[in-house]
């Protein structure tokens, strides 16, 4: 489950299912499996119901369980197709969902926040940025450098700013060794409001680890991995070396005051980072070339372009613009998404069917195979209002068992198998942050409802159908009699 991938028999797979789909082979035999399970102990346990609760209940409920507990069998074959089809749609709604909402989770953390441009000192050799540079280089001073974010919020569709400096930095990740990492400057009064940050990425709160470093200036805070690898604790020092122009490098004296496990734009595999105040930074070292703004947007107010164009006429220079919705519209339009969800729900659709019809195929061959039984039953007393209550439940008892038990399934095998799917990066390794396994309720609900609506309405009309035909003639018989 770590590696998110899926061994069957000796054969490995890559567990990305956007280049692999045999991977669903594995949840669809466990659906498969509990499916025949349920549809078996179907008879059992109408049999049991028969036994002991049907003796309390009315004279169509006796009647329509003594049925099913006699022969409940018949119903196999159409209760197995039901929670074959609605389980493997519950578990493709709650897949869909759940790596949809890592797509957007993934680039999230990547970029930080919804909108991402990088604010520079001075043009980069590429000259990518709109607009010109000041022609002083090196650091720059708090107020010359930071735009104010009052003018960033003024722009409409901009809900939440906040500044953010990423810098490369010398860390102690043991007491005898240091590595290159990154120092990541946060802007404590604003990060929360703007960044992406996911409620399970600590065990505190993000306003918790804020405070924390309200609390003490030059506090920090640190991957778990690396408070843990460096044999130190909450509260030790920890000397960093931080080069805040690109090219110097300053001593700078900080303290750990929190953990995280993940925190937006910290890939700890890669460089560990370690997380601290923007503010103090700028005042040891005098100032800083170059910052991020980070920008949490109302997508519904404003459109990319037009967000890069108003913000381009008050951010000055700057060398990276990047918006999420940008990246995900690339991501839906990649052809093997769209080919595995599209076959997928056309599979699905077709089960679906199946199902509906071979369940209204055995209940008609049911209604015929027991015209005379109905005959003994009207002749004995039993009302024609009786003897259609007792059909139209048999035949809800069955459909209601198909989809409640092929939901709960469905869900159930979510659970099991979707932590191990993932899309693979371009090395192979599985993204950050961990993928969230979300079940689509909404979903799930509709689907079940709409199938139920129209098998109901298909029976209601299969008995109307009946009582006009010969085939109730039988029935009127015991009236006539």
């Amino acid at each position: 489950k770590q590696q998110g991938s899926i061994i069957i028999l000796g054969w490995r797979s890559s567990g990305d299912i956007f280049r692999d789909p045999a991977l669903f082979l594995v949840p669809a035999l466990f659906m498969l499996t509990a499916s025949l399970l349920c549809a078996r102990l179907f008879p059992l346990v109408m049999r049991l119901l028969d036994r002991f609760v049907s003796g309390h209940l009315s004279l169509s409920w006796c009647v329509t369980l003594r049925q099913l507990g006699r022969q409940g069998e018949q119903y196999v074959n159409s209760l197995l197709l039901i929670m074959v089809a609605l389980s493997v749609g519950a578990f493709m709604a709650s897949m869909a969902l759940s790596l949809d909402r890592w797509l957007e989770d993934r680039l999230h953390y990547r970029l930080g926040a919804d909108v991402v441009l990088r604010i520079e000192s001075a043009p980069s050799d590429s000259g990518e940025g709109p607009m010109a540079a000041p022609e002083a280089g090196g650091v720059i001073a708090e107020s010359a450098m930071f735009i104010p974010l009052q003018n960033v919020l003024a722009i409409p569709g901009v809900e939440a700013a906040t500044n953010v400096g990423s810098y490369r930095a010398q860390i102690p990740v043991t007491l005898n060794q240091v590595s290159d990492g990154r120092f990541l400057g946060v802007d404590r009064v604003t990060f929360a409001s703007a960044a992406a940050f996911r409620p399970d990425f600590a065990k505190e709160s993000l306003g918790e680890l804020l405070n924390r470093l309200a609390l003490q200036e030059d506090g920090v805070l640190v991957s778990r991995q690396l408070l843990e690898g460096s044999a130190r604790s909450i509260g030790d020092p920890l000397q960093l070396r931080i080069t805040p122009d690109g090219t110097n490098y300053i001593d700078v004296r900080t303290v750990i005051v929190g953990t995280f496990d993940y925190f937006p734009t910290v890939y700890e595999e890669e460089r560990p980072t370690v997380v601290g105040n923007l503010d103090y930074l700028t005042t040891v070292a005098g100032g800083v070339s170059t910052y991020e703004l980070w920008l949490k947007i109302d997508p519904a107010r404003t459109t990319p372009k037009e967000l890069e164009r108003q913000i381009g006429r008050i951010a000055g220079y700057y060398s990276r613009y990047q918006d999420v919705r940008t990246l995900l519209k690339e991501e839906y339009e990649k052809k093997e998404r769209i080919g595995v969800y599209g076959t997928l729900s056309i599979g699905f659709l077709a089960c679906l069917g199946l199902a509906g019809t071979g369940l209204l195929i055995q209940y008609h061959k049911s209604l015929q195979e027991r015209l005379f039984r109905f005959a003994t039953l009207r002749a004995i007393g039993l009302s024609q209002r009786q003897l259609v209550a007792q059909v139209q439940l048999e035949y809800l008892i069955v459909l209601v068992t198909g989809i409640a038990a092929g939901v709960l399934i469905g869900e159930w095998a979510s659970r099991l198998f979707i932590p191990f799917f993932r899309v693979s990066g371009a090395e192979g390794q599985l993204p950050l942050p961990p993928l969230l396994t979300l079940l689509d309720q909404r979903s799930i609900a509709a689907m079940a409802g709409a199938f139920a609506v129209l098998q109901i309405a298909a029976q209601s009309g299969l008995i109307h159908r009946a009582m006009r035909s010969e085939l109730f003639q039988v029935l009127r018989m015991g009236m006539q009699e």
